[in-house]
């Protein structure tokens, strides 16, 4: 149980008043269990054996002496009826205690039990928001989601059915064998032999069950990915008329995840029959065994009984904690796909102190070198100053790496080779958070997400004002399409802002970028589905923010129309940015 905990990347540091309370009243309701056990000797003994007196030299231990005694003299006080009527009485207090803090004890475990699933699930998202782009970009995204979501539904599952049972069963089970050991040794060691036999079997079914679990989810992953891709890029796939070639893929990964999902399945189910089966066995050995004993006058009948009903108290408690054994082995091939995610550190990577409170100078590339893949390169030798207050354009055709230039000015990569300065200084030693609070970034894809324009455009603030809202949108001529719509700036936009047109993502996007208000505009093809007179006018916006706001602004475009607003033109040959004379 402990291994299992260590394996969760989550602290159970807030929840240990709780597990305290959790342990201590499972502890009170074993307890009351296990003392419920004897109470069956004083019945069997009334039952079949009244009328006789104890005999202290008879082969019955101290304690079955004692009741017998105590027994002897309550019948001969209140009559066997009586006698009987107290028993049963004692026996439903010691029941209704027992109940009552196994109620506490799972009104403890409920915070305990969902904080925990509700941790694990905040810190793989979290841990998503700092993995690195090279990371997420490598891994499809509905693996990605399938952790977050569905691995993390199954840790939930393990928990749900586990955490009680690997609490209560042991305590349950420990109390029943201390008392079987008290009454007969030899025959509590020959109930061990066979439940030793009982946990080998188990033991081999449920190794299996976690090495094709984790395959399960691997698969399912796969399903999330082709899912993902066939609502993201509908488009291309009905323009293609590919519908059934897509649908023939997630056939035959959806059938690969049933079939590996049915032998985890019938694994799992395995372990309540095959544990009970099991148990009735040795029951029935444990008859032959006990009744031979008894014969031989090594065990009175009513000792015999109370080991019985011992006995019985831990099938219960066993197939419970065969179950949740089964389950956790099953729910540990989740716990490995999570772990293997969470164990991505990138925290070497922004381990700057330096906090920067704006942008004073200067932004300069010096000898820069990248490459997605080893040996391979795409920028070599990049050198450029670029001024606060300029406005440039950095060109060149589709794959020669302008893009790739913006995402290593935002930190999204390291360069291979070579640095990046701000202000003269080298950007690792600034603190992440405000170096990249820097820039206001427009990318190609126009990330947009499923909530109002209003929040679209505040997107990342804490401070929502209105007029800041409907000034952004102004200066990126997103008011006039905005007015047109029925809820105005509370219209939701769909998942991506499909509910809009291209141009007005665009112009979304912008207006997003404006409201930020930030040092250092770019623009990654910003502008290129926007009509002629909209492209116009937002040129002309960005040349009022550039002289009213001294903002710099780095433009990634082919168009020619850019020249005509840019202090400085760059493109991208060879590797390497080449200042183009205007």
């Amino acid at each position: 149980m402990k291994k299992v905990f260590q394996s969760l990347p989550v602290s159970f540091a807030p929840y240990r008043l709780s597990i305290y309370g959790v342990v201590f009243f499972h502890l009170l309701a074993a307890l009351f269990t296990v003392v419920s056990i004897p109470m069956i000797i004083p019945f069997f003994h009334i039952l079949f054996q009244s009328s006789e007196t104890p005999n202290p030299n008879s082969n019955v231990s101290g304690l079955e002496l004692h009741l017998q005694e105590f027994v002897q003299q309550m019948v001969s006080t209140a009559g066997q009826q009586k006698a009987i009527l107290w028993i049963c009485l004692v026996f439903i207090a010691l029941f209704f205690f027992k109940n009552l803090f196994r109620y506490f004890a799972m009104f403890f475990m409920t915070p305990v039990r969902n904080g925990l699933i509700r941790d694990l699930r905040q810190h793989v998202f979290d841990q998503y928001q700092r993995l690195p782009v090279s990371y997420l970009k490598s891994h499809p995204k509905g693996n990605l989601l399938s952790i977050l979501m569905t691995d993390v539904q199954e840790a939930e599952w393990m928990f749900r059915n586990s955490l009680e049972t690997l609490i209560k069963s042991p305590l349950i089970i420990f109390g029943c064998i201390v008392f079987m050991l008290y009454l007969d040794v030899r025959l509590t060691a020959f109930v061990f032999i066979l439940l030793l036999f009982t946990v080998l079997v188990i033991g081999g079914v449920s190794r299996a069950l976690k090495r094709e679990s984790k395959e399960a989810q691997d698969q399912l992953g796969h399903l999330h990915t082709i899912g993902d891709e066939s609502l993201t890029a509908f488009p291309v796939i009905r323009s293609l008329a590919a519908e059934d070639h897509i649908g023939r893929q997630f056939a035959t990964k959806n059938n690969r995840y049933k079939n590996l999902y049915d032998k985890v399945l019938r694994r799992r189910d395995l372990a309540s029959p095959l544990s009970e089966f099991l148990g009735v066995s040795i029951v029935a050995l444990l008859l032959w065994y006990g009744s031979g004993k008894v014969f031989e006058q090594a065990l009175s009948p009513e000792a015999f009984f109370a080991f019985l009903f011992a006995f019985f108290q831990i099938i219960e408690p066993a197939k419970s904690f065969a179950t949740s054994f089964f389950t956790i082995q099953k729910g540990m091939g989740a716990v490995d796909r999570i772990n293997e995610v969470m164990q991505v550190d990138e925290t070497n990577r922004f381990l700057g102190k330096d906090k920067l409170s704006g942008f004073q100078d200067r932004l300069e590339f010096k000898d820069l070198h990248f490459s997605y893949e080893e040996g391979g390169r795409l920028l070599s030798g990049v050198n450029a100053v670029i001024p606060k207050g300029s406005i440039i354009s950095i060109e060149g055709p589709s794959g020669i790496g302008k893009s790739t230039l913006v995402q290593l000015i935002l930190r999204f990569f390291d360069p291979s080779k070579g640095s990046i300065l701000v202000d003269g200084k080298h950007i690792k030693s600034y603190n992440i958070q405000s170096y990249r609070q820097l820039f206001g970034y427009v990318d190609q894809q126009l990330n947009l997400f499923h909530d109002t324009i209003a929040e679209n455009i505040a997107f990342g603030s804490d401070d929502k004002s209105d007029n800041r809202i409907r000034k952004a949108a102004r200066d990126a001529f997103a008011d006039s399409f905005i007015g047109e719509l029925v809820n105005g700036y509370d219209t939701v936009i769909g998942e991506q802002g499909l509910k809009l047109s291209g141009g007005q993502r665009q112009r979304l996007a912008l207006a997003r970028a404006f409201y930020h208000e930030a040092d250092i505009l770019i623009l990654d093809e910003a502008t290129s589905s926007i009509d002629s007179k909209s492209k116009t006018l937002i040129m002309k916006a960005l040349q009022e923010k550039n002289e009213k706001d001294q903002t710099t602004i780095i433009i990634i475009s082919h168009q020619d129309e850019l020249k005509e607003i840019a202090h400085t033109r760059y493109v991208i040959q060879d590797g390497t940015l080449l200042k183009i004379n205007s």
